[in-house]
């Protein structure tokens, strides 16, 4: 069993804003729904792109699955790397129909998402949290997004910033299950969405 990481490495109040280079930043575009379901074939990690995001318009993805599995990542953190290997191999398992994988990261720490993304073979468009409207300070970041998103979801588990960060939601955006670390699997799935794994491929 994953535990996740508060604190770990390099973590600073700002999320990467300030060390944003011009470069980085030619990675990063507006948030746009129609390119989350076309699959990517990247070449190399810098073919990986990212899109700004915020709770209404994660709620317009949600919207177009059944279920979603959202995962916050931060790129300080090794347990979050080995998440994502692990996640974005199991979303495999399943219909692509079905349920999809949302991958928001609360840093901006590009180059290194990069290489995270593509050990990971994630082949979807990744997101980053909005640091304009959700401020950069990590430690509050994923609480204020959370509170955006719907101020019913209890907010413990969002207060430190703490990843991996994996929330299951039907797309009526209903919060089915949340966890840290890496402590889902396909009976986890299958419990809350009743959707099953196909063997390993």
């Amino acid at each position: 069993m994953l535990n996740s990481c508060i604190v770990i490495k390099s973590r600073k109040v700002d999320d990467g804003s300030a060390a944003l280079t011009k470069e980085d930043s030619t990675k990063i575009f507006p948030f746009d729904v129609t390119t989350f379901h076309k699959t990517y074939e990247y070449s190399a990690p810098s073919w990986i792109n990212f899109q700004r995001i915020d709770a209404g318009e994660l709620k317009e993805i949600i919207a177009g699955r059944k279920y979603s599995w959202v995962m916050f990542v931060a790129s300080w953190c090794p347990i979050s790397k080995k998440s994502m290997i692990q996640n974005s191999h199991l979303i495999t398992r399943f219909p692509e129909d079905s349920i999809q994988l949302i991958i928001i990261s609360q840093d901006l720490n590009i180059k290194d998402l990069q290489e995270e993304l593509f050990e990971s073979n994630y082949d979807h468009m990744p997101y980053l949290m909005n640091s304009k409207k959700y401020g950069t300070d990590e430690v509050s970041k994923q609480e204020n997004f959370i509170k955006d998103f719907d101020k019913k979801i209890p907010l413990g588990r969002f207060k430190q910033g703490g990843v991996p960060a994996n929330l299951l939601f039907n797309n009526n955006a209903e919060l089915l299950y949340v966890t840290g670390g890496g402590l889902i699997n396909c009976d986890t799935i299958k419990k809350y969405t009743s959707l099953g794994c196909r063997k390993n491929q």
